[in-house]
């Protein structure tokens, strides 16, 4: 079951991401999906959709991005799970830390 301080992070994320006129659909993945499988530990994995055109710039971006959601506290390509593209996040809000973010 998703926690209050998970959706309280999405309600702040989604709004914050819908600013960036380049991102054109944004999508929750991971646990999210199997709601019944979700505890406080269960990371939260976004996805986003960029036209073709704006995914180089996007993933130079990606880590001012996830700045703009909360306190990044570490952040790194997913290399060693073949996901070159996908940024991995920490991200510290309001004395918690949440979850992984995909850029």
């Amino acid at each position: 079951m998703i926690t209050r301080e998970q959706q309280q992070f999405i309600n702040h994320a989604i709004p914050e991401l819908k600013r960036d006129p380049r991102i054109v659909g944004i999508a929750l993945g991971g646990s999210y999906v199997h709601m019944e499988t979700m505890d406080e530990y269960s990371a939260l994995s976004f996805v986003v959709a960029v036209p073709d055109e704006e995914l180089e710039a996007v993933l130079g971006d990606r880590v001012a991005i996830a700045e703009r959601l909360g306190t990044l506290l570490s952040c790194f390509t997913a290399e060693h799970i073949g996901r070159p593209s996908q940024l991995i996040c920490i991200i510290g809000k309001k004395g918690f830390e949440s979850h992984g973010t995909c850029l």
